[in-house]
């Protein structure tokens, strides 16, 4: 497979980006390779001894695709070996399912912050991992963009104080159910409506992220989040919505929110979209709002 996974694209490719699957599974090997070869240039590897050798016969590789799960070893220490082969390529690792467990949850926060780009999930759906995948070549290009204009791209130390989140729900079980689990990483303020969203944000200056309610009573989200962006332009906002409501969540992306939550998803993915969010790679202007309503419909 991996021989004729490269002979394929290299073939027929050669002016696409490269792309490295690192599996040892066939069966999701098989998967992510037949959606990926249409679109970029396919190295499949089946550990780091064989991308070592890819690497060192030349392949350059934008994007590298890693499972979470290896017999013989932590995905901490592959990233660590990806990142010094290739310093320059974007990660995504990719999960069996969506189910993720409190430990699983905590593991990825940390590559995340590590430098991992994104998080996939199984089952592979194309219009997903191309959203990944072409997303991360683009930030790599800006990256490297600013970086030659002098520009230091390496984040800041993060401080140990903790982060201000504002939730803004009018329903108060949710609100209570979310603080709860937030609480002990992060400093939070809740409020039920809009007009309230606002007189928090006037005392509050600084405000790392805010989670809020796509219908609330006194305004609508879209118009809510036009206010927000006057005062507080540098804090992401993820939506919070109980339905999949395309046209109303595509009118709150363009007016700047970066991401959206299902108010049934897992308590476990509510933290990682949290912690995806406050990094650089997703708060920047890739969030499309083409590229998020791909993911809305691709939510369960």
């Amino acid at each position: 497979l991996q021989f004729q996974s490269r002979e394929y694209v290299r073939g027929i490719y050669v002016s696409k980006k490269s792309v490295m699957i690192l599996d040892h599974h066939l069966d999701q090997v098989v998967g992510l390779s037949t959606i990926l070869k249409t679109e970029y240039l396919v190295s499949v590897c089946a550990n780091m001894k064989e991308a070592e050798a890819a690497i060192k016969e030349g392949g350059k590789f934008a994007v590298v695709m890693v499972n979470n799960y290896f017999a013989d070893t932590s995905i901490d220490k592959v990233y660590k070996e990806i990142q010094a082969l290739l310093p320059t390529s974007q990660v995504i690792v990719y999960l069996p399912s969506r189910l993720l467990n409190p430990e699983m949850t905590t593991g990825l926060v940390k590559l995340i912050q590590k430098g991992v780009y994104d998080v996939a999930y199984q089952p592979f759906h194309p219009s997903d991992i191309f959203w990944m995948v072409g997303n991360a070549i683009e930030y790599q290009k800006k990256k490297k963009k600013l970086e030659k204009a002098g520009v230091d791209t390496k984040k800041a130390p993060k401080k140990k104080t903790k982060k201000n989140i504002l939730i803004v729900e009018d329903e108060e079980h949710v609100r209570k159910s979310y603080k709860e689990l937030l609480s002990r990483k992060y400093k939070i303020h809740d409020v039920d409506s809009g007009e309230s969203a606002l007189a928090c944000l006037k005392e509050e200056a600084g405000m790392d992220l805010i989670l809020l309610d796509v219908g609330l009573p006194d305004i609508s989200g879209d118009e809510l989040i036009k206010k927000i962006k006057v005062t507080h332009p540098e804090s992401p906002i993820v939506m919070l919505t109980a339905y999949q409501d395309v046209e109303l969540l595509v009118s709150t992306i363009k007016k700047g929110a970066v991401d959206f939550v299902l108010k049934s998803s897992d308590r476990n993915m509510l933290l990682l979209k949290i912690e995806k969010a406050r990094s650089e790679e997703h708060t920047s202007e890739l969030q499309s709002p083409c590229n998020l309503v791909c993911r809305l419909l691709l939510e369960k």
